[in-house]
């Protein structure tokens, strides 16, 4: 084979669009959401029916998908390049496989107390009692994602995710104002003038702090000890 066969023979990679982002989002969804059915539908079983939970990873699937639908109306999409749902995952993703975990340990807790619901008042006091523990971020959560808007919830959001990058050692300076500004240029191509109204007095100073605790390590790591 020459090379104009080899040419002949070679297919072209299309460009990637925000289609196939947002076929790429869906299907890393899809393990997460079946196994939270798998883990509803066990506590469901455990409890005999009495707690059945909605899945949020499907709440949390479509509400990215139905924000993605009102950005297009402007001519934008979630699935853009630099927009803001790496932050959205980062958040929503962390407090859901948290919630999730705390089903997993209610459902240890409850076969534990054996059939429940059909033993004494006592026990049935204590199994309700884990129940309303361990499923109360989970609920938490579901009612956060639905009521989830770019303009009233994102600085909030963006204060959270801040505050928990703490692996200084992955960044260097400047990184954090970086993607602060390229949050506030997102914001400013879809018109979200709420949202970014919040974050000069809500996430700057967040952003202020976390580049000093990293202009600090960095100087350590180079032999140059701060005094706090």
């Amino acid at each position: 084979m020459d090379d104009n066969d080899i040419v002949k023979y070679t297919s072209i990679s299309k460009e990637w669009t925000t289609e196939d982002e947002k076929n790429d989002f869906i299907c890393k969804c899809e393990p997460l959401i079946q196994r939270l059915n798998s883990i509803i539908s066990k506590l469901s079983e455990v409890t005999n029916g009495s707690v059945v939970l909605d899945n949020i990873a499907q709440v949390y699937l479509n509400k990215i998908l139905n924000l993605d639908s009102e950005l297009k109306q402007s001519g934008h999409s979630i699935f853009e390049k630099g927009s803001v749902l790496i932050d959205l995952d980062f958040y929503f993703l962390n407090k859901m496989e948290k919630s999730i975990n705390k089903l997993s340990i209610l459902i240890d807790v409850l076969e534990r107390i054996v059939i429940i619901y059909t033993l004494s008042e006592t026990v049935n006091y204590y199994a309700n009692r884990a129940i309303n523990i361990f499923t109360k971020s989970f609920i938490d959560l579901k009612r956060e994602i639905s009521d989830f808007t770019v303009n009233k919830n994102l600085a909030e959001i963006c204060v959270s995710n801040f505050s928990d990058l703490n692996n200084y050692e992955y960044y260097q300076q400047g990184d954090f104002n970086k993607h602060y500004e390229s949050i506030l240029a997102y914001l400013s191509n879809i018109g979200a003038e709420s949202a970014i109204q919040d974050f000069p007095i809500l996430v700057a100073p967040v952003i202020e702090n976390r580049e000093e605790k990293l202009m600090k390590n960095n100087d350590f790591n180079d032999g140059i000890r701060y005094i706090y």
